[in-house]
């Protein structure tokens, strides 16, 4: 069955990326890939699921009102030669084709022999262009209103950095932690969710600050341990929040 990806699959997600594609660029880490994906809400990831309930497949589209791309399709090593790749690939084309995009792109690493042969069998073929790219620094500073934040060193050798979604899983503990949560200012949920702590990170970070009214940093200690998070809410004009 190929269905819709939902953040419950994000454990088996991870491990099939992680076995398929073991030596990743860093850009495209893959906790960190799905994660952005999966938050940016367009519906182009889908999942391959076994009767037993088993994921065995996953396949990351997207478009950009240009031109449709395949990101990341990967099967697990159990379950290849069954036709789970090209019914993941077709959803993906399906639901292209349904918005409107009249070509899709994909890029296959030198010497991937199997891969080539895969998509020349689904209909792709070579195209006598020169892929190019850029890797960009990760982020150090945020925007609030057009001012540059930067990191901002603090009394007691703690600092201010912007929030990056490596802190995830240290944040979601920490918010998790029964003292913490006693001492926390706001209104704060208790347990905190996965999904509630993923949607508030993606306001916080990315969506701009004049458009959520929010701008977040994490707070850091000695070795850049990320000890707490600090917020500033209703930001206007006015310099007032």
């Amino acid at each position: 069955m190929i269905r819709p990806y939902s953040i419950d699959d994000h454990d088996d997600v991870i491990q099939i990326l992680q076995t398929v594609l073991p030596h990743t660029s860093p850009w495209n880490e893959p906790k960190a890939a799905v994660r952005r994906k999966w938050l940016r809400q367009d519906g182009l990831i889908w999942v391959a699921q076994e009767d037993d309930g088993t994921l065995c497949g996953i396949v990351m589209a997207g478009e950009d009102g240009v031109r449709g791309w395949i990101y990341s399709l990967a099967v697990h090593p159990e379950f290849r030669r069954l036709g789970i790749g090209r019914a993941l690939l077709r959803a993906a084309e399906t639901e292209l084709s349904n918005r409107g995009c009249p070509k899709i792109n994909l890029q296959v690493r030198p010497g991937n022999e199997q891969a080539e042969a895969f998509y020349a069998a689904c209909g792709y073929s070579g195209e006598t262009r020169r892929s190019m790219g850029k890797a960009l620094p990760p982020p150090s500073v945020q925007t609030a209103f057009g001012k540059m934040v930067a990191t901002t060193p603090l009394i007691d050798g703690l600092e201010l950095s912007p929030l990056c979604w490596n802190d995830f899983g240290e944040l979601h503990r920490l918010l998790n932690e029964s003292d913490v949560f006693h001492r926390c200012t706001g209104d704060i949920p208790f347990p905190y969710t996965r999904e509630a702590l993923e949607a508030w990170m993606f306001q916080t970070r990315e969506v701009p600050c004049r458009d959520s009214g929010r701008i977040g940093w994490a707070v850091r200690d000695r070795s850049r341990r990320l000890i707490g998070e600090v917020s500033l809410l209703s930001l206007g004009h006015g310099q007032q929040a």
